[in-house]
């Protein structure tokens, strides 16, 4: 039976909204190809620069504390610029940072590139947020944010397996110049297929705005109507946890148990598959807890500190029971971070401040892990790795803290959306 033209209309929308969710995970995933390959390049980085090995603790917090800085920034710019662009240039220029960052021997040039890094990176997020925020289902948005937030796991996949492998067998410039070059050429993708077709491929009917169109809600009314302020320093908390495991994690295994670099990398790609599964087990504990998020984070921080402190308190004697409970506390950090990071700013789409949620949320994430990462970076220098599992596990259990303080003071109450969409900020 041939479609009527309102079934076609359909049909196309709903290709339309699949094409874009494809790209925007792929350029997520890609992303994380040019920033976490630093972990894997740190050792060799270490060992190239011995006499300066305090100070590369100092690049890694400079791009996660650029990267804050520009959540800030260009989150509240995704809800006014075009967000395709953004991504685009977001992309290129982050593969122009890895690229040059191969190619460079000082530590204080290094630092000040990855600092451009974070700046670029933080371009795409909030950007890629707001995308999908006018692109999706009012029902379908804790699947859609679960969905995309698997991306990272393929980005790891790239930077500790391929990178690794590069890092491992070549030299880590390699680890920054291929990254560089893939994503320079996605970058490009990106351009010819998303940017052209951007005007054409929003569906006006799938959003319903709570205010009026026109009226301009104040960025901090939006934090108080969403009731936003104790998830900010739970963010900043599962920020330490999640990013801290995918920094230090090569070089803690690698200080614990002498291990190849190759041979490391083959255990901690278990971390991935956990990060994974510690998504849909969240979309799955979330759905039994009734959509309360911030409950339903509480819990996984609660999982993450037991974890972590049965790591703390076991003796390092095998390399595969360590990386296991690694991976299981990582995995319920990714579960939080999917609720922080991409349900809670969909949610914000009904204020049009889903760009700049996504950014704020995603700024104190960073923050926390960048301060972490100045005091880490000491201590690793002078061969204390010990305090890298302990720096988490204390963030576990204020993760607790905060969501729970989170959740007491949004319990019984019903924001304009939950009443208009049934759904759960």
């Amino acid at each position: 039976m041939p479609l009527n033209s309102g079934s076609r209309y359909m049909v196309s929308c709903a290709l339309k909204q699949h094409k874009t969710f494809l790209f925007c995970w792929a350029a997520y995933s890609l992303a994380y190809f040019c920033r976490v390959n630093f972990s894997v390049a740190l050792p060799f980085i270490n060992a190239e620069f011995p006499g300066e090995a305090v100070k590369t603790g100092v690049i890694a917090s400079c791009f996660f504390f650029s990267y804050a800085i520009g959540q800030l920034l260009n989150g509240f710019a995704g809800d006014l610029k075009r967000p395709e662009s953004m991504v685009f240039w977001g992309l290129l220029l982050s593969a122009g940072a890895n690229f040059i960052f191969g190619f460079v021997s000082n530590i204080g040039l290094m630092s000040g590139i990855w600092f451009l890094n974070g700046l670029f990176q933080s371009m795409l997020w909030g950007p890629i947020v707001r995308i999908l925020s006018v692109r999706r289902e009012s029902d379908g948005i804790n699947n859609r944010s679960s969905m995309l937030m698997l991306s990272t796991v393929a980005g790891y996949f790239l930077a500790w397996g391929a990178a690794g492998t590069l890092a491992d067998q070549l030299n880590w410039r390699f680890a920054m110049w291929i990254p560089a070059i893939v994503v320079g050429l996605f970058a490009c993708i990106w351009f010819f297929t998303m940017i052209r077709t951007a005007k054409t491929d929003v569906n006006p009917i799938l959003i319903k705005p709570v205010k009026a169109e026109g009226e301009k809600i104040p960025l901090t009314q939006t934090l108080s109507r969403a009731r936003l302020w104790f998830v900010m320093p739970g963010a900043l908390c599962q920020g330490i946890i999640k990013d801290g495991v995918s920094l230090w994690v090569p070089l803690y295994l690698l200080h614990k148990f002498n291990l190849s670099l190759t041979n490391t990398v083959l255990f901690i790609l278990i971390i991935p598959v956990f990060n994974a599964l510690g998504i849909i087990f969240t979309g799955w504990l979330n759905s039994r807890m009734l959509y309360q998020e911030r409950k339903t984070a509480a819990l996984l921080f609660a999982i993450s500190f037991l974890l972590l402190l049965l790591l703390v308190l076991m003796p390092v004697r095998n390399i595969l029971p360590t990386t296991l409970l690694i991976a299981c506390a990582s995995g319920m950090a990714y579960g939080t971070n999917s609720i922080i990071l991409s349900i809670i700013p969909m949610k914000c789409g009904q204020y049009g401040k889903s760009s700049f949620v996504a950014g704020i949320m995603d700024c104190c994430s960073y923050s926390g892990v960048g301060i972490s990462s100045l005091v880490l970076g000491a201590f690793t220098a002078a061969g204390n790795v010990d305090i890298i599992p302990l720096s988490w596990l204390l963030a576990a259990i204020s993760g607790v803290v905060f969501m729970l303080l989170a959740h007491k003071f949004t319990d019984g109450r019903r924001t304009e959306y939950e009443t208009d969409g049934g759904l759960t900020l």
